[in-house]
């Protein structure tokens, strides 16, 4: 960071520097920063495909899924091959629940890069959204082989496989979440319904 912010002191027309303090800011979950960040790198060189993803993606975080998704589409528009973009642009649809257009672009996303596992996860909980369990599953069982430490992943097939009525698997993929990951977002809703499976 310091290293960064001496480079942008120094010469403040080099986008690149703004660029990757962004992404820095970015990795400690500094939102505005990275918005303020990127935007200038954006300012500076508006071809930098990955200062429009980084800012998109910050920007969803933020809850501007609408200035997310222009972001993202910005990215796609400069240089298609980019699976980030795609993927980034299905899950900012997905947090508005058009769960239809996030699985359209993180397919996408999955045409460019086959062993994108967050991409897999993601359109696993937007086939879970539509109630389509079994495509659900086979896409979480797979971002699951891909990356094992997917905590939400093994949550959102445990969910789907609960809904179809398999209690012995969803127990075992609920378990697995909560061993990795303590802390889910549904952990209380998870360890409630495990407790009311297990016999008294």
């Amino acid at each position: 960071m310091a290293d960064f912010t001496r480079a942008i002191e120094l010469a403040p027309t080099l986008a690149l520097a703004w660029r990757h303090r962004g992404r820095l800011r970015s990795d400690n979950r500094d939102w505005d920063g990275t918005i303020a960040d990127e935007t200038r790198a954006i300012e500076l060189a508006p071809a930098l495909v990955y200062a429009w993803i980084n800012r998109g993606r910050a920007r969803a975080v933020k809850g501007d899924y609408d200035g997310a998704i222009q972001d993202e589409a910005k990215g796609i528009e400069l240089d298609s091959k980019f699976a980030d973009a795609w993927e980034a642009r299905g899950e900012a649809r997905a947090s508005k629940r058009d769960f239809r257009g996030a699985i359209a672009d993180l397919s996408a996303a999955l045409e460019r890069a086959p062993a994108f596992a967050q991409a897999l996860e993601r359109r696993g909980y937007a086939h879970l959204s539509l109630k389509d369990f079994d495509a659900a599953i086979a896409d979480l069982t797979k971002a699951i082989e891909l990356d094992p430490r997917l905590a939400g992943a093994w949550a959102a097939r445990g969910s789907a496989r609960g809904k179809t009525g398999d209690v012995p698997g969803a127990v075992a993929d609920f378990e697995r979440a909560l061993a990795l990951d303590p802390g889910l977002p549904d952990a209380e809703t998870i360890r409630g319904w495990l407790a009311k499976q297990t016999p008294h």
